[in-house]
């Protein structure tokens, strides 16, 4: 045991932070307080992270009055690690979280945040307050990540603030015109948008123009959207709208530019199909759509779910992947058996890999299944999926039913797993 600890002590401190790497900030600070080897190792370890696990861990571990706030006796802490920090830091989170009675930590995280080094790339602040969070984040020259959760970001500054930001994600943070109209000026390089639980003020549409934005991510945001023409870089996007506010206004004509659409629920599959219906798109203008992603297909709707599910795929003959995740909800589903007739006339020449996933078994999901099988002659891997409330009888069943109508040839690869993660 003596060799071992001489052996350990004498490791490089780039072996260690790469040992520490995949080890969460509470595992490595009761490493560094157990060891004196490692206790140095938390001072120099290049990704800080303070997320919510990293809270409740504290605070199970930790002893406080009540006369104090565990959230400030948290910051305190991290106050206390940054202090004394000495080495090169790249990525750091902080999880701020929310206490009905102590509201008056923002000082802290101002001071949390003046005290990371303005060097690094990866930069997270998460704040689960009700009221915004100020930061002056405009001196980290070197980010190529940030992600903002009810915290604002200056937007009216004349010059560029993040020369390198690749990725921005915003989580719960109002969009202004100004602020999307300034993306294009203080990140000139970003490349991924992500908006989640966003909200805006302004009523008219709001248009992005990012010039280098080749992914968009949107969902549950309550503001309409329009994409600029400027935005030809753009390949892929993801979206999901909220029911009472969101629109895909202005989305509809840029279809044929994408390589990859998710969409994320029901609603915004029907909204894009009833918006498909409304304008003219040329038909000698091919989609260069090669993967498809859908969620939340319900087929009781079927007036919405079939139609609109032929529809897009007669529009996107060149897609390449398919993913049909959460398709039914038990109790709803009926049969109809018009729906292979409907899907006469589509074909999938180029479709290589198909997912489906099932929530429930329903005849409607088998032949749906069907259908889309019959389609792609050319199809190379086939994912079944199944959803956690599936029992094993029920997935017996399912691959009973599928065996009933397609053999698996020795060119398609069949693979069955418990859930089908999305690329």
């Amino acid at each position: 045991m003596a060799e071992l600890d001489k052996e350990i002590q004498y490791l490089p401190i780039e072996v260690k932070h790469l040992i520490l790497q995949h080890l969460p900030i509470e595992q490595i600070a009761r490493t560094s307080i157990l060891c004196t080897q490692w206790r140095h190792v938390i001072y120099s370890h290049p990704n800080l992270i303070f997320d919510q696990n990293s809270y409740d861990h504290w605070l199970k571990n930790q002893c406080y009055t009540p006369f104090k706030s565990p959230v400030d006796e948290f910051l305190k802490s991290i106050i206390q690690i940054l202090s004394n920090y000495t080495g090169l830091l790249k990525r750091f989170t902080l999880y701020v979280p929310y206490e009905e009675v102590w509201k008056n930590s923002h000082s802290l995280v101002r001071q949390i945040v003046s005290m990371v080094p303005k060097t690094i790339t990866h930069l997270c602040v998460r704040n689960d307050a009700h009221d915004m969070c100020q930061l002056k984040i405009s001196l980290f020259k070197e980010l190529t990540h940030l992600e903002l959760d009810r915290c604002s970001i200056l937007s009216r500054l004349q010059t560029t603030l993040f020369p390198k930001l690749t990725q921005l994600d915003l989580r719960r943070v109002c969009i202004t015109r100004d602020l999307v109209h300034a993306l294009k000026r203080i990140a000139p390089r970003l490349e991924r948008l992500r908006l989640r639980s966003c909200y805006g003020l302004d009523p008219d549409a709001t248009t992005i123009d990012v010039p280098s934005l080749t992914e968009l991510f949107m969902d549950k945001c309550r503001f309409y959207v329009v994409l600029s023409s400027d935005t030809s870089k753009l390949s892929s996007v993801t979206i999901g709208l909220d029911r009472h506010w969101s629109s895909l206004i202005g989305f509809h004509q840029y279809l044929h530019k994408l390589t990859r659409l998710e969409i994320l629920d029901f609603y915004t599959f029907r909204v894009l199909c009833q918006g498909l219906k409304q304008i003219e798109l040329a038909n000698d203008t091919p989609w260069a759509l090669q993967t498809l992603v859908i969620h939340g297909i319900d087929l009781s709707e079927s007036e919405y779910s079939a139609t609109g599910l032929i529809e897009l795929l007669q529009r996107a003959k060149n897609v390449r992947e398919l993913w049909i995740k959460d398709t039914t909800r038990p109790g709803r589903c009926q049969s109809d058996e018009s729906l292979s007739c409907r899907f006469i006339g589509v074909t999938l020449d180029r479709l290589r890999t198909l997912s489906f996933t099932f929530q429930c078994v329903s005849r409607v999901d088998v032949l749906l299944l069907k259908c889309l099988l019959g389609c792609a002659p050319a199809l190379v891997n086939l994912n079944i999926g199944f959803g956690g409330r599936l029992g094993v009888s029920e997935r017996q069943n399912v691959v009973k039913k599928l065996l009933e109508f397609y053999r698996a040839s020795l060119d398609v690869k069949v693979t069955y797993v418990e859930d089908i993660a999305v690329p």
